[in-house]
């Protein structure tokens, strides 16, 4: 394995350069952009607790997900991701325009955010029981 980081010729190569070091590179990616996403969730709600739960977001790229897979929108693996970020961010612009009233107050933000949250997650709960037992 050493010599396969040295750029020498050995029996781990394939494991090692496209297995094992692109998975590590996207995760120490992934968590240096979950932290300042965190300390700002925390930063707008003014609360040590919140986090990207608490707004929606995750519920949201869960249910765009299964409503895109139950309705055959996705067809490709590879459109998975995009179509989870584009229903994240999509439920956290919804959870910040009804949050919104002149001006926007933590309290508000963080129950709208709850209560959109528990509506995608119902949403989710629906297709899952309804849908084949081989899609679900």
């Amino acid at each position: 394995m050493w010599r396969t980081l040295r750029g020498q010729a050995g029996p781990y190569d394939l494991v090692v350069n496209e297995l094992r070091v692109p998975r590590i590179a996207l995760g120490a990616l992934v968590g240096a952009a979950l932290g300042p996403a965190g300390a700002l969730v925390r930063t707008v709600t003014r609360n040590p607790l919140a986090g990207p739960d608490v707004i929606g977001v995750g519920h949201g790229a869960a249910a765009a997900t299964v409503l895109a897979l139950s309705t055959g929108v996705i067809t490709s693996p590879g459109a998975m991701p995009a179509v989870s970020v584009a229903g994240g961010l999509g439920a956290a612009a919804l959870v910040y325009a009804l949050a919104w009233c002149r001006g926007m107050h933590p309290h508000r933000f963080v129950l709208t955010g709850v209560g959109i949250g528990v509506a995608l997650s119902a949403v989710v709960q629906l297709y899952l029981t309804d849908s084949e037992l081989e899609a679900a």
